[in-house]
């Protein structure tokens, strides 16, 4: 089974974003670090990246220490996938002022650069700043997989759902790692939370399809593929995933043209080679 770990820009630097966005004086550059700043988070927020780039140098010309400024570099090397580069400004930010939004960062650029252990520790100290954000207690559960510490994710998502229960990307993290425990019941409950809350979503679908298939439940599987397929046919594993449905419902010759279109879309994924092997021998 192959799933997608969702992720986003924290909630606090979008939110941080739009108040200064609002806020900005409508002048043109000013001559201060905290006008270039504003400058600098308009021009971001409009796209214009280059521009938000010389705002903040022009910025830190007039002070090299100032954590904002910092942190919207980070924030800038983070979109071009720098994350060298954000690493070394959001922690300048986060050593002259320790805020969330730069742990928040810091933490998402650490874990890009598959520094795990350091990004778990700048999302945990995020949320013992700020203790009642579900988006940072899944973005550190989300850490938590990749150090395969699942208790520990568990343990993490199921308080960013106690602080806000209807939290897609929450759930459907969740839904994933109980999959790949096996816990196909407790999987499915969490998906259907997913499919309340955001009808239709490919992601949603194949993954309550996995679940339904190994709860024996192989026509509603099948349903649910084919409509993730409809939205997103590019997808070798739901083309997989249709052929694995296929498969159960001993439609063998389907399956096998299911498991071709996923071999044609991604020529060298074993479990869809061994899916077509077995499928082979029961022809």
């Amino acid at each position: 089974m192959g799933f997608t770990w969702i992720e986003q820009m924290n909630r606090h630097e979008r939110r941080a974003a739009a108040r200064k966005s609002q806020t900005a004086p409508s002048a043109t550059d000013g001559d201060t670090p905290d006008a270039l700043h504003e400058a600098g988070l308009r021009h971001m927020s409009a796209g214009r990246h280059p521009d938000a780039q010389r705002c903040c140098q022009r910025a830190l010309e007039l002070d090299a220490g100032h954590a904002d400024t910092l942190q919207l570099m980070g924030l800038l090397s983070l979109h071009a996938k720098q994350y060298d580069a954000a690493i070394e400004w959001v922690g300048r930010a986060n050593r002259a002022d320790p805020k969330t939004p730069y742990l928040a960062s810091l933490g998402a650029a650490l874990e890009q650069q598959g520094l795990h252990e350091e990004a778990l520790k700048a999302f945990n100290k995020a949320t013992q700043i700020t203790p009642d954000d579900a988006e940072l207690w899944t973005k550190l559960a989300n850490v938590q997989v990749l150090l395969r510490r699942p208790d520990h994710a568990i343990r993490d998502f199921e308080h960013a759902l106690r602080l806000n229960p209807r939290y897609w990307y929450a759930a459907y993290n969740y839904a994933l790692v109980l999959l790949q425990l096996q816990r196909f019941e407790e999987a499915l409950v969490y998906l259907n939370l997913c499919d309340e809350l955001q009808l239709n979503r490919a992601l949603t679908l194949n993954g309550r399809s996995v679940a339904l298939r190994n709860l024996n439940r192989f026509e509603e599987a099948l349903s649910d593929s084919r409509q993730a397929q409809a939205l997103d046919p590019a997808n070798a594993d739901i083309c997989n995933n249709i052929g694995a449905a296929l498969q159960k419902l001993t439609r063998d010759e389907e399956a096998l043209e299911w498991f071709d279109r996923a071999l044609d879309l991604q020529s060298d994924v074993v479990a869809v080679l061994n899916n077509k092997a077995s499928t082979l021998g029961e022809v």
